[in-house]
C-alpha cells in the first residue's frame, strides 16, 4: 500500500507518527499539478486575497497590500491571460 507519513521526533510529540493513505491524498494531486504549472510558466502572481498576507514575514516587500491584491485580481479577471488559468482554477476550488 502506498502512503505518506510524518514522524514527530521531538520530546513534546514523543515519536508520534501520522500517515495518510493513497485515497486520502489523491485529491491533492490536481492541486500540485496546478502549482507546478504556475511555477513552470514563470507566473509568480501575488495573491488576490489579502487574508493570505496575515502571517507573511515579507509583507513589507509588497508595500500597499490592498493595491497588490487589486492588481492581482485585475490580471486574473482577464480570461485571455491563459498563463494564469491554473491560478484561477485554484482560487475557484
Amino acid at each position: 500500500m502506498s502512503y505518506f507519513g510524518f514522524f514527530f521526533p521531538g520530546a513534546k510529540a514523543r515519536g508520534e507518527r501520522i500517515t495518510w493513505n493513497q485515497d486520502v491524498l489523491a485529491p491533492g494531486q490536481a492541486i500540485l499539478e496546478r502549482l507546478v504549472q504556475i511555477v513552470r510558466s514563470g507566473a509568480f502572481l501575488a495573491t488576490n486575497n489579502e487574508d493570505d498576507c496575515n502571517y507573511c514575514k515579507y509583507r513589507g516587500v509588497c508595500g500597499d497590500v490592498t493595491s497588490v491584491v487589486a492588481a492581482s485580481q485585475t490580471m486574473l479577471d482577464i480570461p485571455d491571460n491563459l498563463i494564469l488559468t491554473p491560478m484561477r482554477e485554484l482560487r475557484i476550488e
